[in-house]
């Protein structure tokens, strides 16, 4: 905690201690009573207890050190740094990240009913739009044309779990362009209305097939099984 909080007294540090551990008890009550299982007025719960944790936490040092403590320490900050591990974001790339990720959760309503997902006025609408927009400039600005495509590419789990195996992040972005490319290819042959059934089907499989070629020879036999 005081790589987050510097400068905070040892007493600070032991209240925030306090205030983290009953946080942590009330996230377990939480899965405890869905049984793991997460659907909008869990996430709406989970994302009240947190927001309560980061009052109370604000209330005994700055804003500045509570995102500190967010950026090391939160679930969201962890599940994060998982998710990108393909994409490898610097510091401020990963700051910028967090923030517009973080802003899509905030925007979302803050509860929800027995009937389902809470109903948004046309204002809240408005706000949330204009909140994930300036995030999303933000990170566009960071970024920068060549990362933020990289950061589109890559950021998923097959691609993290190949780059855990050992494969270079240059055969990654090749691997994510071929995958957009057959999709595409495949989601524009049943609307041609040119081609035969018969066509189609074996336009699909040439389509597999030189993909699977390709996919061997950038990352081998085995990976591409």
């Amino acid at each position: 905690l005081a790589r987050a909080f510097t400068n905070a007294s040892s007493e600070v540090l032991k209240q925030i201690t306090e205030l983290q551990t009953k946080y942590y008890e009330k996230q377990q009550a939480l899965r405890d009573k869905t049984g793991g299982y997460m659907d909008s007025s869990a996430m709406a719960d989970r994302r009240k207890v947190e927001r309560e944790f980061y009052d109370e936490v604000a209330k005994l040092t700055s804003p500045e050190q509570v995102e500190a403590y967010k950026l090391r320490y939160s679930d969201f900050s962890r599940q994060l740094r998982d998710d990108l591990r393909a994409f490898s974001p610097t510091e401020e790339e990963f700051k910028a990240i967090f923030h517009q990720r973080d802003a899509a959760v905030a925007s979302q309503p803050s509860a929800a009913t027995s009937d389902g997902p809470v109903r948004m006025t046309a204002e809240q609408v408005a706000q949330q739009r204009e909140v994930r927009a300036k995030a999303d400039a933000a990170l566009a600005e960071v970024l920068g044309p060549e990362r933020a495509k990289e950061y589109k590419l890559l950021s998923g789990y097959e691609y993290n779990q190949l780059a855990e195996s050992g494969v270079a992040k240059e055969s990654l972005l090749r691997l994510a362009e071929m995958k957009t490319a057959a999709e595409t290819a495949a989601r524009n042959i049943p609307r041609d209305t040119t081609l035969s059934p018969q066509q189609r089907a074996a336009a699909l499989l040439a389509i597999r097939t030189e993909t699977e070629k390709e996919l061997a020879v950038l990352l081998g036999e085995r990976r591409a099984k």
